[in-house]
């Protein structure tokens, strides 16, 4: 949903997108608008890809609670969603 977001929205980007920001909300780091619209959400699926399999592994080992499981498993799409729209 991100990368489809930064596609439609291609041209209005700047070239370099602020992909970090201070306590101040200035932003303090720069990437092509390449990285920001397509890297980061791939990173981010990535990371969520590794968090579900140890969660799943984790939960059939020690048989956790679900409620935990669901929750780890939608931290990372939540965060993904509110990064890019920060972004």
């Amino acid at each position: 949903m991100p990368v489809i977001a930064g596609l439609v929205l291609w041209n209005r980007l700047p070239e370099s997108v602020p992909v970090h920001f201070d306590i101040n909300s200035n932003p303090d780091s720069f990437a092509p608008k390449w990285f920001a619209v397509i890297m980061i959400p791939v990173i981010l699926a990535v990371f969520q890809t590794v968090c579900c399999i140890g969660v799943d592994y984790e939960s059939a080992k020690h048989g956790s609670s679900k409620k935990i499981g669901i929750v780890s498993k939608w931290i990372v799409p939540l965060m993904s969603v509110i990064i890019n729209v920060a972004i």
